[in-house]
């Protein structure tokens, strides 16, 4: 069985955002990853992290783990974060783990793009 590759790219989006692409699975950052995301987010420019769940694959404890660090950075910076495109199983997670009420949860990249000019 071959192994799934984390793939994680940041894009500079618009005055107040960025997003986050994460393909395959998610435990597979190496957990420095997260404390570069926070140290490339300026909060002077950036409000929100946005994280694109389309191709991730199921999440897992240590997955948990590494969004609360996630988490933990932006919070510190009085960051929002959001999550869109998770799959069933991915958001049921965050909902369990109650993470969601500290991670906006949206369904689409547009749902998103609405959601961050709202505030």
């Amino acid at each position: 069985m071959q192994q799934a590759e984390a793939i994680m790219q940041l894009q500079q989006g618009n005055a107040t955002s960025n997003i986050i692409d994460l393909h395959g699975s998610f435990s597979d950052l190496p957990e420095e990853f997260w404390l570069d995301v926070c140290t490339q987010v300026s909060p002077i420019k950036n409000s929100t992290i946005i994280m694109n769940g389309r191709d991730l694959e199921s999440m897992n404890s240590r997955t948990i783990r590494q969004i609360i660090q996630l988490l933990v950075c932006t919070r510190r910076q009085h960051l929002r974060l959001l999550i869109f495109g998770l799959s069933d199983h991915n958001r049921y997670i965050l909902e369990i783990t109650r993470l969601s009420e500290f991670i906006e949860i949206v369904n689409t990249q547009t749902q998103t793009a609405a959601t961050v000019h709202m505030v």
